[in-house]
């Protein structure tokens, strides 16, 4: 009776310990299959996602460039003749002017123009520049205010994307023909390649129309993917679905990109995972074994096959914020080792391509300073040019000299030996010199009072930062006012800053040109571009260590300040000839 008992109750926990391992089994193949394939398409999704971003910086970047050549006067001016093959000399500088800005671009393969005559000229490639008759396929693009077109052909080789728009006039933005930059498809089609295995994956991109741009792989054919293509809506910007090809499964990925309208979709074959099968046996000779563990054993694998998720979860949703951080634990098991390290290349990838970006712009921002800079040059020249004249007709000779000498000075000061900072004691000096110039121009209408403590005289800032402070105030301030005009200048350091204060009684800065250097917003043509020229400048030079604060009242007050820390000194015994900028 003993044994039969005994016998009864290792069989009756035999069966137990068999049902259970049997459903375990099941259940676990199924379950674990399933979330495998979950994460897989999910992860897919997510680097479709990095590369429609990659994508979009460069149809973003070509747009620009395209933008740039547009708005270029020596491109303009050949463009303008209506003939660019007419001026052999003005064709070559049209040529450095595109070679100058595309040239580092590795995504960018030619760049070409279309004259009214249907002539073109092409940059890049496999020859500097190439002359033939062009069709006019383009002229449904020809209208003002026109957004590009990606046009796409076939070729022998591979197809060949262009992104085109019209050429207008900056004038009256009438077309004066046409603009494209070519894509490099093998740029493009190595981006689609990295992310990929080519030889069981396939990943295709199409434009709007559902034309095919881009293909790596080849799993299925195209007229299957574009069904796939058409799934994808303004609503419906993400599919994730299983399919059979030549009966093998595949997870179907594909995302909308809404900044260019184009559609990627990949095919992920999906296999057999053989580390599933080695922790499926671990578990069944675990519960055999030791069938009084078995629910120990199972909180053990639940335990290693979550600690890696919640990990991977608390990660993204610190990403969802804009924080992009990377995953440091190690887990034991091979495929979140794999899908780790993946992630983390993913968040690499998008943080150099987000820097590119923000290295791009600010590039740009710089250019378009620079050239803020040097409009205001030539405006205060001929002002002061065309007092000169008058005075010279008067026969006021002395003060002619004067005017003269003191000009000189002026320039003498702000051409700087080529040199970009000055140190403060030379902004104020060049800012007395344009005082001096305004006296003798309009004599005794205005006066300026200019201090600064002899701690600030080594710091460096950018060239003309402060002379453009003062001539604001005297333009748009006491100029055209009928009482007497006062202007005061000074600089000084507090609180680890250096503040800088002008201020004058005159009709004072309007709200609106406030607001828009608040919110760092282009102000109407015409008003305050010294102002605001100086203040985008230190914005974009010391960032968060720069601000800024105008008030009107009696006085009209721009206060600026900056962080001591990010200012540099002019070390002793420089001159001007060797002072770095």
């Amino acid at each position: 009776m003993k044994h039969k008992l005994s016998r009864k109750i290792i069989a009756a926990l035999g069966f137990v310990i068999f049902t259970i391992i049997i459903i375990y089994t099941i259940v676990f193949n199924v379950h674990y299959k399933k979330y495998e394939e979950r994460i897989l398409g999910e992860e897919n999704i997510k680097v479709l996602h990095s590369l429609e971003t990659s994508l979009n910086s460069i149809l973003k970047n070509a747009d620009d460039y395209s933008k740039m050549l547009i708005a270029d006067n020596i491109v303009q001016t050949q463009m303008g003749s209506g003939d660019l093959l007419s001026n052999v000399s003005g064709q070559s500088k049209v040529i450095k002017k595109i070679y100058s800005i595309f040239q580092f671009s590795d995504y960018v393969e030619a760049v070409w123009l279309i004259d009214e005559k249907g002539q073109k000229l092409t940059v890049g490639g496999s020859a500097n520049f190439n002359m033939e008759d062009a069709s006019r396929e383009y002229d449904e693009l020809r209208k003002p205010y026109g957004k590009y077109e990606i046009r796409t052909s076939k070729s022998t080789d591979d197809n060949s994307i262009s992104l085109v728009r019209s050429y207008n006039s900056l004038d009256n933005f009438e077309s004066l023909g046409v603009i494209g930059v070519d894509l490099s498809c093998e740029f493009l089609n190595q981006i689609l390649a990295d992310v990929i295995d080519t030889e069981t994956d396939e990943i295709m991109v199409l434009d709007e129309k559902d034309n095919t741009l881009l293909v790596r792989g080849a799993v299925t054919e195209e007229d299957r993917v574009r069904h796939i293509a058409q799934k994808l809506s303004g609503e419906n910007v993400e599919i994730l679905h299983k399919t059979t090809v030549h009966g093998k499964e595949y997870t179907v990925t594909g995302v909308l990109a809404p900044y260019s309208g184009w559609k990627i979709i990949r095919y992920t074959q999906v296999q057999t995972n053989r580390d599933v099968s080695e922790i499926v046996r671990f578990n069944i000779g675990l519960i055999a074994a030791i069938g009084i563990l078995i629910l120990i054993g199972a909180a053990a694998i639940s335990t290693m096959l979550t600690w890696p998720i919640q990990d991977m979860v608390q990660v993204m949703e610190e990403t969802e914020h804009g924080r992009f951080s990377r995953i440091k634990s190690k887990p034991l098991l091979d495929e979140f080792q794999i899908l780790f390290k993946g992630y983390n290349r993913m968040v690499e990838q998008i943080e150099r391509l987000i820097q590119s970006t923000i290295d791009k712009q600010r590039r740009i921002r710089q250019v378009e300073m620079n050239e803020m800079q040097e409009q205001m040059k030539p405006h205060f020249l001929y002002n002061t040019l065309d007092s000169i004249q008058a005075l010279a007709m008067m026969g006021e000779s002395q003060k002619v000299c004067e005017l003269v000498e003191a000009l000189g000075k002026f320039y003498r000061k702000s051409v700087s030996g080529g040199r970009e900072m000055l140190s403060l004691g030379e902004e104020f000096q060049i800012a007395k010199d344009y005082v001096d110039i305004m006296k003798i121009r309009f004599e005794d209408s205005f006066e300026c009072e200019i201090q600064m403590e002899e701690s600030c005289e080594k710091y460096l800032l950018p060239k003309l930062t402060i002379q453009p402070l003062i001539e604001n105030s005297f333009q748009h301030g006491i100029r055209g006012e009928e009482r007497y005009g006062i202007i005061s200048l000074a600089a000084y350091a507090r609180e680890e800053n250096l503040h800088i204060v002008v201020r004058d009684n005159g009709a004072g800065v309007p709200d609106e040109v406030i607001r828009d250097l608040n919110r760092s917003e282009e102000p109407k043509r015409g008003k305050s571009l010294g102002l605001r020229g100086t203040i985008e400048r230190l914005r974009l030079l010391y960032g968060e260590n720069f601000t800024f604060t105008i008030s009107n009242g009696a006085y009209t007050e721009i206060h600026l300040q900056i962080g001591l820390c990010k200012l540099k000194e002019q070390k002793d015994g420089q001159t001007e000839s060797d002072t770095s900028g």
